[in-house]
């Protein structure tokens, strides 16, 4: 079983939802379902998204059922050269959407019916992450906080 204290992903304390992390975070499902996370930015190259909707995940646990996650990649490499202004309105346009379906709910309380009802209903939290959960992650959330 996959363990909690492996990966962190942090909490954007002024928006509700909003978290960022690394990509080796982005790939547990255990980490993202206790914090209601359903919604997933990807701004990495191609291996470095995580590949949660796929049958095939190693980490998948079979008493847990699966989520299916809303993902978006934006394929940014990590070099200073890349023009990472040219996808901050498409980014932040995509978190707004998901934001704007957000329901918190009591994270203390990990009750089955909760989480249904969140998923029944669109919301959940947003998970934004790059490679190391620093640079590109990192100008994302500072462009939305902006946005």
């Amino acid at each position: 079983m996959e363990s909690l204290k492996e990966t962190s992903i942090a909490q954007i304390k002024p928006i509700p939802g909003l978290y960022i992390s690394d990509r080796f975070a982005a790939r547990s499902r255990l980490l993202l379902r206790s914090l209601g996370i359903t919604h997933i930015l990807s701004v990495t190259q191609e291996e470095d998204v995580p590949p949660l909707n796929s049958s095939a995940n190693p980490n998948a646990d079979p008493d847990i059922k699966q989520i299916q996650y809303v993902m978006k990649h934006i394929p940014i490499y990590d070099d200073p050269t890349e023009d990472i202004l040219i996808h901050l309105e498409d980014a932040c346009d995509w978190i707004q959407n998901c934001l704007s379906t957000f329901s918190p709910t009591n994270k203390d309380n990990d009750n089955a019916n909760e989480a249904t009802e969140k998923e029944k209903n669109g919301g959940g939290g947003v998970l934004v992450h790059c490679t190391q959960g620093i640079s590109r992650s990192g100008a994302v959330i500072v462009a939305y906080r902006t946005y």
